[in-house]
C-alpha cells in the first residue's frame, strides 16, 4: 500500500533508518519484507514521483537566488568504476522565500560540466564556494556568483586552532572582523530586505574595506602553504565574491542554509553509508529532495508522500498531457506547504 511503501521512504531519509534494520523490525513482528524487496519497491516509487521532482526543479531554476554544495558519496556497484570511488551528491536550494526548495542531484563527477548542467536555465545570483567546478558559470552573463562567508571563516579558524603559532595572532584578528560580520547578520535576519541593504551599506561595508586593507598589508608576511597563507589567499582571491551580498538584502553572507540541508543528508548517510547501485544513487536523490523540501516548508513527510502516492496510482493512460501538469503542480504546491494536504 502507500502507507506501507510511505513508512519504509519516511523511515530511511527522515529518520536514517536503512532497509536492513526495518527489515529487522518487520520480522519482529512476523512480516517477511527483505531489504532486497524493499529496495525495489523505493526505486519503483522514485520513479513515479520524477515528475513532482522535475516541477520543483523548474520552479527552482526560475528563482533569482539558488545556493549549491556538494558532499562525497559512495556508490559501490557503477559502471566502470571501483567501489571505492569517490562520487558526489550536489545540492542546490532556494534560500529566501516562504516556502523553499532542496534539490539533490547525483553524479559521479564533480567536475564543472555538472554545475554548468544543473544550472543550465539559471538566471540570477548562485551562491557558492569558491571550488573551480563553478568558474565556468562566471562565463554565463546571466549568472551572478556568490561567495560564501562561512567557507572563508573556516580557513582562519584551522589557522587559529591548528596553524603555526607566529599565525595565531593574526588569524584571531581576521576572525574579529568576520564575528563583527555575524553579528550585524543576527541582528537584521528578520529585516526586510531594503532595510537589511541599508544596514550592510552603513556598517557591514566598512568592516569588508578594513578586513581586506588588513589582509593585502600581511598577506606579503605568511607562506603561501601555511595555514595562514592558505586564509589570506582564499580571502583575497574570492573577495568580490565574498563582498557581492551586499548588492541586495535578500542575499545571504554564508551558505549555511544548503549546508544545513547538506547535514540532513549525511546523518543518514552515516547510517547507511553508501548506495549499491547508480539507480538506488539516483532515487536517494529525488527522496531526499522531496522529503527535505517536505520537512524545511514544516510539512508531515508521511502523510504528504502517503497523499501523493495515491494520487499518483490514480493516474492512467486517459490522463491528457494538460492535467497531468495540472496535477503535479499542484502535487508540488503540496510538498511546498502551498496548499494543505487534503483529508481523505
Amino acid at each position: 500500500t502507500e502507507g506501507l511503501l510511505s513508512s519504509i521512504i519516511v523511515s530511511k531519509y527522515s529518520d536514517g533508518l536503512p532497509l536492513y534494520r526495518q527489515e529487522e523490525i518487520f520480522s519482529r513482528f512476523d512480516i517477511d519484507i527483505p531489504r532486497s524487496t524493499q529496495a525495489r519497491w523505493v526505486i519503483q516509487a522514485a520513479t513515479k514521483l520524477i515528475p513532482i521532482y522535475n516541477v520543483l526543479n523548474e520552479r527552482l531554476l526560475l528563482s533569482d537566488y539558488v545556493s549549491c554544495d556538494e558532499t562525497r558519496f559512495q556508490v559501490l556497484k557503477e559502471k566502470d568504476r571501483k567501489a571505492e570511488q569517490q562520487s558526489w551528491m550536489w545540492v542546490r536550494s532556494t534560500p529566501s522565500g516562504q516556502n523553499k526548495i532542496i534539490l539533490f542531484d547525483y553524479d559521479p563527477s564533480r567536475a564543472g560540466s555538472v554545475a554548468e548542467k544543473l544550472f543550465l536555465d539559471f538566471k540570477g545570483y548562485l551562491q557558492c564556494d569558491q571550488y573551480g567546478g563553478y568558474n565556468q558559470l562566471e562565463e554565463n552573463e546571466f549568472i551572478i556568483r556568490v561567495g560564501c562567508s562561512m567557507h572563508a571563516r573556516r580557513y582562519f579558524e584551522k589557522a587559529f586552532t591548528i596553524g603555526s603559532k607566529s599565525g595565531k595572532v593574526l588569524a584571531e584578528q581576521a576572525l574579529e572582523f568576520y564575528q563583527k560580520l555575524f553579528s550585524i547578520e543576527e541582528e537584521i535576519r528578520e529585516k526586510e530586505p531594503c532595510e537589511r541593504k541599508k544596514t550592510r551599506e552603513e556598517k557591514s561595508k566598512p568592516i569588508w574595506d578594513e578586513f581586506k586593507e588588513f589582509v593585502d598589508k600581511n598577506k606579503s608576511k605568511i607562506p603561501e602553504e601555511s595555514k595562514l597563507g592558505k586564509a589570506f589567499t582564499y580571502f583575497s582571491n574570492g573577495y568580490l565574491h565574498l563582498t557581492k551580498y551586499l548588492e541586495d538584502g535578500r542575499l545571504e553572507i554564508d551558505s549555511g542554509f544548503v549546508e544545513r540541508a547538506i547535514r540532513k543528508f549525511t546523518i543518514g548517510r552515516n547510517n547507511w553509508m553508501f548506495a549499491d547501485t547508480e539507480a538506488g544513487a539516483n532515487s536517494s536523490a529525488l527522496l531526499y529532495s522531496l522529503i527535505v523540501t517536505m520537512k524545511v516548508n514544516q510539512v508531515n513527510p508521511y502523510k504528504a508522500l502517503k497523499y501523493v502516492l495515491e494520487e499518483l496510482a490514480q493516474l492512467d493512460e486517459t490522463t491528457s498531457a494538460d492535467q497531468l501538469l495540472e496535477k503535479y503542480e499542484s502535487l508540488a504546491d503540496i510538498i511546498l506547504a502551498i496548499k494543505p494536504i487534503p483529508e481523505k
